[in-house]
């Protein structure tokens, strides 16, 4: 390609888009992360537990409230010939559908409330305040929706950013500045969703797609498109959240709450783990290496192994390998941390480790307190003299 081409291409909506949905898709996901060092000081045990199971529970209701209807409204914006008040009391009956069901969903819980707070562990009203914070994800997501059909990427990334970082800051404030504990924690979610979800229907009358009416045909047509997605839904929940509800009633909602901690840095572990995966698999060049000579630098005993040596010629170093190691270091050094946690007859205890008479800190399980491996001395058979150990030394670049 030429570089008026090229220069062409990276000026395309395409480019453009694509890196407003990547940013604003990696801050919404990262915010959450950030908060996670501040919750597990201010929470205790059973209060981030808590509020575990009650974003477990609005992720549950999603798949109910609204239907999944919303997608009906972007897949209905393709359709040839529809003008824009036949589309508005589309979106309106997708609305429309919203309510019938939440208040459903809403009699359902109310009716049977204390059961599903002994299942969950939660108070009774926050198991039917999980309605209204689902209800209002609803249209966001379908706010979102239709911006993103509509190739308007800078108003979607605005949104949903704006939203995650209220949530934060509204985090923050009931949590830390109030010391509301886990009930801030769930207040800041539920605030943030009922705030965003009133701006979302403001957003969707003032660009003239929503109108309070009900069509039967419109209707119909949105949920022949979103009950069949239920099931579908319900089964990807099934299977990202049966362990957290396993192990609430299993092992109690302070267990939860250490579990919910150590799937989030074992998430981001293994981010970096594939990055640092696909970063070796470029730089390694198989070799294929005699019976002794199979580590880069080997030290033997005696005289010499016979065949050919190899020497390992490191390349220079890269700044995207070093904040790479770094950066998993830390978070390695962080499940070191939860693996030192206390155990559950310490229940109400801040996550943080702090190290008692009754549970001193764990010992190494390396002798001399080393937190390194020991060195790995297969038998290398078929040797002259007996080059009877391999003992790789990564550091260096020559064979003793």
């Amino acid at each position: 390609m030429s570089p008026r081409q090229w220069k062409r291409f990276g000026n395309s909506s395409l480019i453009s888009d694509s890196a407003v949905y990547l940013a604003s898709n990696l801050l919404n996901a990262a915010i959450p992360f950030l908060l996670l060092p501040v919750l597990t000081r201010y929470l205790n045990l059973a209060e981030y537990g808590q509020v575990a199971m009650f974003m477990t529970l609005i992720a549950a209701l999603g798949a109910i409230t609204g239907l999944n209807t919303n997608g009906s409204a972007g897949r209905k914006y393709y359709d040839h010939g529809l003008s824009g008040n036949e589309f508005a009391l589309f979106i309106g009956s997708c609305l429309w559908i919203l309510v019938v069901s939440s208040l459903l969903v809403f009699l359902v819980l109310w009716a049977f409330q204390g059961r599903f707070a002994h299942w969950l562990a939660l108070p009774p009203h926050w198991v039917l305040w999980a309605v209204a914070a689902s209800t209002a994800g609803f249209i966001i997501q379908l706010r979102l929706g239709q911006w993103q059909v509509r190739k308007q990427a800078r108003s979607y990334g605005i949104l949903q950013v704006g939203q995650s970082l209220m949530n934060m800051l509204l985090s923050l404030l009931l949590v830390v500045g109030l010391s509301l504990g886990g009930e801030g924690r769930m207040m800041g979610l539920l605030a943030t969703s009922l705030a965003f979800a009133a701006l979302g229907l403001y957003l969707l009358a003032r660009d003239g797609l929503s109108a309070i009416a009900w069509r039967s045909a419109y209707v119909k047509e949105a949920l022949a498109f979103g009950v069949p997605l239920v099931l579908h839904v319900a089964g990807l929940f099934l299977l990202s959240v049966t362990d957290r509800i396993v192990v609430t009633t299993e092992l109690g909602v302070a267990q939860t709450g250490l579990y919910h901690v150590a799937a989030q840095l074992a998430g981001a572990l293994g981010i970096l783990s594939e990055c640092r995966r696909a970063r070796d698999a470029k730089r390694d060049i198989p070799v294929p290496l005699s019976p002794c000579a199979r580590a880069t630098t080997c030290t033997c005993r005696g005289r010499p192994a016979p065949g050919p040596r190899l020497r390992h010629f490191a390349p220079p170093p890269d700044p995207y390998d070093e904040w790479l190691d770094g950066v998993s270091d830390a978070l390695a050094s962080g499940l070191r941390q939860l693996r030192d946690l206390r155990p559950l007859r310490h229940f109400g205890q801040p996550l943080a480790p702090t190290p008692t008479a009754d549970y001193p800190p764990r010992a190494s399980r390396f002798p001399g307190g080393q937190r390194s491996m020991p060195s790995i001395r297969p038998m290398c058979p078929g040797s002259m003299n007996g080059c009877s150990e391999i003992e790789p030394m990564i550091r260096s670049g020559s064979c003793a």
